[in-house]
């Protein structure tokens, strides 16, 4: 319980901040600009072609400021650790 009086939330893994289950000596890839550079001449494979699978038919969710703050906070360690910008 916190000191509010609030209980608090348990938080899926995959929404916890990534950076907690990365040690310091791991190097990081960011596949959407490191695979042809990086990855690919690495590990010795050819970029595949892809396609789009699985798009949502739902709206975009539309986050309020106070969201996106949540989220700039939240995950400020993730941002700075893997080289994201932050939403603006």
């Amino acid at each position: 319980m916190l000191a509010s009086g609030k209980k608090r939330g348990i938080i899926p893994i995959g929404f916890l901040p990534q950076h907690r289950f990365v040690a310091p000596e791991t190097e990081i890839f960011h596949v959407e600009r490191d695979f042809d550079s990086r990855i690919a001449a690495r590990f010795g494979f050819e970029k595949p072609e892809t396609r789009e699978i699985n798009k949502s038919k739902h709206e975009q969710l539309e986050l309020t400021d106070d969201m996106v703050d949540w989220v700039r906070n939240y995950y400020a360690k993730d941002f700075e650790t893997f080289g994201y910008d932050r939403p603006s």
